[in-house]
């Protein structure tokens, strides 16, 4: 379950800047782009595409340490399988991170979030997140920069 809209709304009015930040995850339904759009400017919406099969893929070798709560994944994989780099815990993977977990996250961003892009039209900017961190990293940055 997702926090709920009113929580999440107040959470964010709390700690909204005053200019110059980035949002991630958020918003992520019509009630949150409401709020959001009688509050805030959007300059421009970077959308990370990704194929179901690789959320799968990346979700399903995702790791967390119980103790620091690092989390270890296709980009930043501990030295020794299954054991935290920084304190030596056993490390599992996250209660939601299973198949029905992953199918109804996916569920839920494709009837919520992803119809909220349509809103934002001319301000979306789709970004290949099937490709290395660092090419997803160079691309958002030449979006950033041309703001």
């Amino acid at each position: 379950m997702l926090v709920p809209d009113s929580l999440i709304n107040e959470i964010f009015i709390k700690n909204l800047p005053k200019d110059n930040y980035i949002l991630d995850g958020y918003p992520r339904n019509k009630t949150q782009v409401e709020f959001l759009e009688k509050t805030s400017k959007v300059d421009k919406v970077i959308f990370l595409e990704l194929p179901d099969e690789e959320v799968f893929h990346r979700l399903d070798v995702r790791l967390q340490c119980n103790k620091c709560k690092i989390y270890y994944g296709l980009n930043n994989m501990p030295k020794q399988a299954g054991v935290c780099d920084k304190c030596g815990e056993k490390m599992e993977h996250r209660k939601d991170d299973n198949v029905d977990g992953i199918k109804q996250r996916i569920s839920l961003f494709k009837a919520e979030t992803l119809p909220i892009l349509n809103f934002y039209k001319e301000r979306v900017v789709k970004i290949n997140g099937n490709q290395s961190v660092e090419a997803v990293f160079l691309d958002i940055r030449k979006v950033l920069e041309k703001l």
